[in-house]
């Protein structure tokens, strides 16, 4: 019987512990926003590169066509006539 009582008697206290934590949960919720606000940031920084990659790729891609069409010009230059 004392044993149930003292066990009783533990958890009431678990529970009347519980105020403390709400600091801590503060703490948490301020943490995870900022941390999702990071991560937004991040993902922000994300698509800006992307955009750029697709603009040195397009830019890369029109390099090459204008000197695969300079290296026609080139052949019909050459070429002899006939």
């Amino acid at each position: 019987m004392e044993r149930l009582a003292h066990e009783h008697t533990f958890s009431a206290a678990r529970v009347c512990r519980r105020a403390p934590f709400a600091p801590l949960a503060q703490e948490w919720r301020r943490e995870t926003e900022r941390l999702n606000a990071e991560r937004e940031a991040n993902y922000k920084r994300m698509e800006d590169m992307r955009e750029q990659i697709k603009a040195a790729e397009n830019i890369r891609k029109d390099a090459e066509r204008i000197a695969e069409w300079n290296q026609q010009e080139e052949m019909k230059r050459d070429a002899p006539s006939l």
